[in-house]
């Protein structure tokens, strides 16, 4: 039986935009209150090993997203905790990191330790991806503290089906700063056009003992996979 999840199609009023190879590529328009937001991908230039550790020399040239603000419990409010998200592709796959500080690393919640479980109530790195761009559909992909992998298949912007088996790693550390995720999520993963180079995409993080949702983009304290 699949976990399905409630969410609400917000996609005409905020924007993120992947932009893949090229520069100078944008989709839509934003408006004054929610104006787009573009974020370059970065080709690795040298191999990186998916262990939780953020060592491997290309990773000093990733992308860097760190505008990140509350969506829960009081939206556009400022974060608790200092939060980066990093990215990377090659000709196989998008590689995704986080660097989540944490004030307290001893709350930092992490139950849930073997494959399969379910961390909701568990500290998460949230990637959310909509490769069509077409602001209906996209994949979430998940990880906790002890490098539990979860990921849902999005529907018709309204359902998250958590039952969809995508091939992917993760890897997550722990350390006296807080913790980093890390994964690669291979391209043959995922359905897309291979002829655009524009993706929809946001960035989540959970800090579960303050039940915060840290977000890069959210609207109405939504931060769907298909803002674009």
């Amino acid at each position: 039986v699949g976990h399905w999840i409630r969410v609400e199609s917000f996609w005409k009023q905020c924007w993120v935009v992947l932009v893949f190879f090229h520069t100078g590529i944008g989709a839509g328009q934003g408006s004054d209150s929610f104006p787009l937001k573009t974020l370059q991908a970065v080709r690795a230039d040298s191999p990186l090993s998916i262990d939780g550790h953020l060592d491997e020399a290309a990773w000093a040239s990733a992308a860097v997203v760190e505008d990140f603000h509350q969506i829960l419990p009081l939206e556009y409010a400022p974060s608790s905790q200092k939060t980066q998200f990093f990215l990377l592709y090659d000709d196989d796959a998008l590689y995704v990191a986080g660097k989540m500080w944490d004030s307290e690393p001893d709350l930092i919640t992490a139950k849930v330790l073997r494959q399969g479980g379910q961390s909701w109530t568990d500290d998460q790195f949230h990637v959310l991806l909509d490769p069509f761009n077409d602001k209906r559909s996209g994949y979430r992909f998940m990880v906790n503290p002890n490098g539990l992998r979860q990921e849902g298949l999005v529907i018709n912007t309204s359902q998250v089906e958590w039952n969809w088996g995508g091939i992917w790693q993760a890897a997550a550390t722990q350390d006296e700063e807080g913790w980093v995720a890390e994964a690669r999520i291979p391209f043959k993963t995922l359905s897309f056009d291979p002829e655009s180079d524009t993706w929809g995409i946001n960035f989540t993080r959970k800090v579960s003992r303050d039940n915060e949702t840290i977000g890069w983009v959210s609207r109405n304290q939504e931060q769907n996979p298909a803002i674009s």
